[in-house]
């Protein structure tokens, strides 16, 4: 079973946070001793059939970014007879609508450590993962109070509430977002998010409340620099229903900051902490006070090395039952 290949198959939609997942999650499996993950980004068909004739995978990994739209192209998939498939999926509330292609993969993992194990489409719990972050590199706080927030530009990521609660809470303090456009919102046109930068920043009326508006598309690296500068890191999103788990809480997590949540079902994954994290239950002076207790439990479960070793734990299981049903 060991020196099997895989290839990981992603999307090349570069501002979408499916896609960021799928590159940091190829990165980690590629340091494995016991599978050879290949990477390779495909948004067609043809361009899957190509990478498979030229790196004659084992075992096949396809990140879904949209699974409506990739039906026609997963369907090409079924001529691959002899490989094993397998669907990472993101989204358990979008599934039902596509559940006529299921039966191409031979798996079908969920990137939510809180999916119960018997559930509707026999998916696979994934752990979450943090990415490794040198504690060197972490900028030295001062004493100014620096709350700040990330992700491609949204109105249901709660950076109105955000400012809202903070001078609500402080009399001095800086508020930094950094919100790109997406491909998927305003048609990944920046003057989309400018123009919400702008709206946002009327929202600021105390004299001593300063608001740090980016729409620069960060690299890895910079987004992890971006979080580790910051006193508190708040995602205050509403609640869109039994949506995805957020990749956000990964990078943040990774600065070892605190970090501040609403109840959205997207942070459902760090819910049940202890002091509480979330904002219906505490304030961010609080949460700020606690410091990175509260998290303290994640840094292991979710670590690069644990995840590594359960996605490998996984594959060796999907590929000893394949073998079975032969």
């Amino acid at each position: 079973m060991e020196g099997k290949n895989v290839l990981f198959i992603n999307s090349s939609i570069l501002r979408c946070g499916i896609h960021q997942y799928g590159v940091n999650v190829a990165e980690v499996l590629m340091k494995s001793e016991k599978f050879n993950f290949m990477y390779a980004e495909c948004d067609v068909f043809s361009e899957i059939q190509q990478q498979v004739l030229l790196l004659k995978p084992d075992i096949i990994i396809v990140n879904i970014v949209s699974l409506e739209e990739f039906a026609q192209m997963l369907s090409g998939l079924r001529k691959f007879r002899d490989v094993t498939l397998i669907a990472l999926h993101h989204e358990p509330a979008f599934i039902a609508s596509v559940a006529k292609i299921m039966d191409i993969f031979d798996a079908h993992l969920i990137a939510d450590p809180t999916m119960k194990k018997e559930n509707p489409y026999s998916l696979i719990s994934l752990p979450r993962f943090i990415p490794s972050y040198s504690a060197n590199t972490k900028k030295n706080l001062g004493s100014e109070v620096v709350i700040g927030s990330f992700g491609l530009v949204g109105r249901h990521k709660g950076f109105e509430k955000l400012i809202r609660i903070v001078q609500e809470e402080f009399d001095e303090a800086v508020i930094r977002i950094n919100m790109p456009a997406q491909d998927y919102v305003g048609r990944g046109k920046s003057t989309y998010a400018i123009n919400y930068a702008k709206e946002l920043s009327k929202l600021v009326k105390k004299k001593n409340i300063r608001l740090e508006l980016s729409n620069e598309f960060l690299t890895h690296e910079g987004i992890l620099e971006f979080l580790s500068a910051n006193t508190l890191n708040a995602f205050l999103y509403d609640d869109l229903g039994y949506r995805g788990v957020s990749s956000v809480i990964d990078y943040a997590l990774a600065v070892r900051r605190p970090i501040c949540i609403t109840k959205s079902a997207m942070f459902r994954h760090i819910y049940d902490t202890e002091p509480s994290i979330c904002i219906e239950e505490t304030t961010m002076k609080e949460v700020i006070k606690n410091g990175i207790k509260p998290l303290e439990r994640f840094y292991e479960i979710w670590s690069e090395d644990a995840f590594l070793r359960r996605f490998e734990q996984i594959l060796e299981e999907v590929l000893e039952k394949k073998a079975v049903r032969s």
